[in-house]
């Protein structure tokens, strides 16, 4: 076992896991976790090793597109409430 599997011997143990979710799907939600969570390293590994796990381009295209979607939700957000905080922070001045 390598020095990062074995650091993230929880993440591969809970992947490999018997479950109602299958091992692909769990990859995929560990891949999104890892790049909304920006933990490059892991990240990394998924990417490089994405075919000998069995995820094709198409489905790391569309689980890229699919976190870059809810990170923009969340930006769009965000800015709607600091602009509306500053704009209560105006009224009151």
């Amino acid at each position: 076992m390598s020095e990062f599997a074995k650091k993230h011997d929880d993440v591969f143990s809970q992947i490999d896991s018997k479950g109602v979710i299958n091992k692909k799907t769990r990859l995929l939600m560990v891949l999104a976790t890892s790049l909304s969570s920006a933990y490059q390293p892991l990240t990394q590994y998924l990417f490089k090793n994405a075919r000998g796990l069995g995820i094709s381009q198409q489905e790391l295209d569309e689980t890229v597109a699919l976190v870059n979607a809810v990170e923009t939700s969340r930006m769009k957000f965000l800015l709607d409430t600091i602009a509306k905080g500053q704009g209560q922070q105006e009224c009151i001045s």
